[in-house]
């Protein structure tokens, strides 16, 4: 069994996946899990798409940075399918699905904190406290998907223009204002609504000149 420092516990504690955990209920499942703190740095390919994840079969709680789901083509190209923030359980499905591989890779899009957890396996006992994080993942996996449907509404869109007003929306729902910064640079932005970058560029430059917004770098002001 290993213990966490105090700072990676709170970190932990600040996520969805211990909602109504106490420390001290914390400390013990974390034990129990074997959870460890791994730190990586931006561009660090975390898990590659097929790579064996299965012995063991932990999942990822991040508590800093970026993780970009990613996957490449035939080509070379570089779409991203999807990006997680603090707060995200990574690896669900691997690890309570049966799964034994990722479908995409998981790129490190900033430095991150990851704290690697592992559920018992079939047939091991269960920590006392496991049934309620179980509950917490369930809840965070609804949440995902929610996540990947609002992605379909995004690239659903019949035009760049389209498609980056869905996102933007979006965004601006999540931070309840019409004036926000996006998690993305210009590159990223472009991976994730599978444009190249100087279509994306053109098409801002242009949605600023038609008065649909204001932006600068990755801060964006919503005009209509």
């Amino acid at each position: 069994m290993t213990r966490l420092s105090k700072d990676i516990l709170d970190a932990a504690r600040a996520t969805p996946l211990f909602v109504g955990f106490t420390e001290e209920e914390a400390l013990e499942l974390t034990s129990e899990l074997d959870a460890a703190a791994v730190n990586v740095e931006s561009g660090t390919v975390i898990a590659a798409a097929g790579q064996d994840v299965s012995d063991p079969a932990s999942f990822l709680l991040l508590l800093r940075g970026q993780v970009q789901f990613v996957r490449y083509g035939l080509h070379g190209e570089r779409c991203m399918i999807d990006y997680a923030m603090p707060g995200s359980a990574l690896g669900i499905p691997q690890s309570l699905g049966g799964e034994s591989s990722y479908h995409n890779s998981l790129l490190a899009g900033t430095d991150c904190t990851l704290l690697r957890l592992t559920p018992p396996s079939p047939g091991q006992p269960e920590p006392r406290l496991w049934p309620r994080l179980e509950r917490n993942l369930l809840h965070m996996a609804v949440t995902k998907n929610i996540r990947l449907m609002k992605k379909v509404d995004i690239l659903s869109g019949r035009s760049v223009r389209e498609k980056l007003l869905i996102y933007l929306r979006y965004e601006s729902e999540l931070h309840g204002s019409r004036e926000f910064d996006i998690p993305l640079n210009r590159q990223a932005l472009a991976d994730y609504i599978y444009v190249d970058r100087t279509t994306l560029s053109t098409e801002l430059w242009n949605m600023q000149r038609d008065g649909l917004l204001q932006v600068h770098r990755s801060h964006f002001v919503l005009l209509e």
